[in-house]
Order: structure tokens, then C-alpha cells, then sequence
């Protein structure tokens, strides 16, 4: 029987009706059905008894998950690849008191975030959310998020010794962070001069617009939706719609658009008064 620290799980998460108890990684009664969600002191309890483990539905909460696949030297805290980790402490480095949990094979980790509600909208394309350090080894990070969400194990078995979750603009920070990266680095493909519409963009402008320059239509998509729109200047509006048109990305923009106002037509004629 593994040995779980459920004492250690933050609060914002304790506090959420989304829990569930697995047998293995598979819910007992299924994750859809709410009738079967528990709260986090029954599910324990059932946990314990039946020697299930704890599952927590993550998209029902508006909490993101950053799955480090494969991450560890097993029975040890050394890191596999050394990207992998060099990333994990770039987290680390913002907020030294993250909460990150061993998976439930001991070799991945967990770190769960609270964004914004409404500021990504759905994670829902696998460009947008895994990001591979080494295809070959499947070591790798995945976001869940949105309708990409799901129930997760969570086992309170610390690797950092913090308990912090990010919320809003910091979780938004942390996340946005991560979808760069997913959206980069899944994506490889060689762009001729041809293909680099953008590059007549402003370099100052933040989250989007001025990386976007050259890159497929994946990562096109991913960093599309970075944009802070409120930003923008009647230039960066242009290259924004060459990308859209060129890409095909209309139904995705209009997506994005009804849950970011800035990204409005009447937004968007507010900006074009600005000066290049």
C-alpha cells in the first residue's frame, strides 16, 4: 500500500465538493457523473478504508494541473532531464513555497494553479498543452485545464516543502509560461522566409503578437491566445488579422473573443485610433 500525506494538500483544493476515490488511477463509479463527487473529508475517509486512492476533478474547481511525466529517477528527487528541471526551478524561483506533489508512481510531479476565470478559455488541443523534453522516454509535461481538465491523483506526498497555489494574475503568469514553452516546443517544423507575416510587429508589445512571427499554424494558435489584447496598437490589430486569415483561425478568434472583450471588434476600433 503506498503512503499518502493527505494532510499536506492545500486548502483551496480541501475546500472544493470535487473529489472522487480510485481504484488505481480509474474512478470508482466513474468522474462524470456528480452524483459520485465527494467532499475531500468523505473521500479521505473512503480512501482509507477501502485502500482506494484520491482523485480531485480538476476542471469542476477552475484549477490548471502542470503534469511533470516521468520527471524522476525512481526512488530518488533527481531530475531526468535536465530542461525538465531547469524549467521546474525557473518555477521555483518565482515562488519558492509552490505546492509541488510526487505523482502516484513517485517519478512525476504535480503543481496545481488557480487562473484567472475566463482568461484561457479550454485547453483543448494536445499543441497547446504537452510539451516534450524526450519524445523517446515520454518525458514530459502536460496542462490540464478547461474541458482538457479531468480528475487527477493526488497524493499530499511533498517534493517542495511549500504549499502555496497560485491564484489569478499569478496563476495566469505561471501558466502562460508553461503554454509558450507547449507550444514551441511540440512544433519543429522548418518556416520559410515566405511564412513570416509578422515581421513588421513592434517588439515591445507584451504576451503574443511580436512572437508569433514564422511559426506553423499550431503555435500560431497557441500564442494567439496570449495576447493581451488591451495592448495593441492599430498596427499589431493588422498583423493579428493577416494571422487569423492566414491560419484559418476565424472560429477560434470568435471562441476567444466572448471571453475576452478586449478582443471585440468595438475594442479593437478603440485601438486602431493609437498610433503605430
Amino acid at each position: 500500500m503506498a503512503v499518502f500525506h493527505y494532510e499536506n494538500i492545500p486548502k483551496i483544493l480541501t475546500d472544493q465538493p470535487y473529489w472522487l476515490t480510485c481504484k488505481g488511477k480509474i474512478p470508482v463509479g466513474g468522474w462524470k457523473d456528480p452524483t459520485k463527487w465527494l467532499s475531500y473529508s468523505v473521500a479521505v475517509e473512503q480512501a482509507k478504508d477501502n485502500d482506494y486512492n484520491l482523485g480531485f476533478i480538476i476542471n469542476q474547481a477552475g484549477i490548471a494541473a502542470l503534469d511533470f511525466d516521468n520527471a524522476l529517477q525512481k526512488g530518488t528527487n533527481t531530475f531526468l532531464n535536465k530542461e525538465m528541471e531547469n524549467f521546474y526551478l525557473s518555477l521555483l524561483k518565482d515562488y519558492p513555497e509552490l505546492y509541488v506533489e510526487r505523482s502516484l508512481s513517485g517519478e512525476g510531479l504535480h503543481i496545481f494553479l488557480k487562473p484567472t476565470p475566463g482568461k484561457f478559455g479550454t485547453i483543448t488541443n494536445k499543441a497547446d498543452n504537452v510539451w516534450y523534453f524526450d519524445k523517446d522516454k515520454n518525458i514530459k509535461l502536460e496542462i490540464f485545464y478547461g474541458s482538457n481538465g479531468r480528475q487527477i491523483i493526488v497524493t499530499g506526498v511533498l517534493f517542495n516543502t511549500g504549499c502555496y497555489v497560485p491564484e489569478n494574475e499569478e496563476a495566469d503568469s505561471l501558466l502562460e509560461k508553461a503554454m509558450l514553452h507547449t507550444a514551441s516546443t511540440t512544433n519543429s517544423a522548418t518556416v520559410t522566409a515566405d511564412d513570416k507575416s509578422l515581421n513588421a510587429v513592434q517588439p515591445s508589445v507584451t504576451t503574443g503578437v511580436a512572437e508569433i512571427s514564422g511559426y506553423d499554424r499550431d503555435k500560431a494558435k497557441a500564442l494567439l491566445r496570449l495576447i493581451d489584447c488591451s495592448s495593441l496598437s492599430r498596427q499589431d490589430w493588422f498583423e493579428v488579422t493577416t494571422v487569423v486569415k492566414k491560419y484559418k483561425l476565424h472560429d477560434e478568434w470568435i471562441e476567444w473573443c466572448e471571453t475576452d472583450p478586449e478582443r471585440s471588434t468595438s475594442n479593437r476600433d478603440k485601438h486602431e485610433n493609437q498610433s503605430v
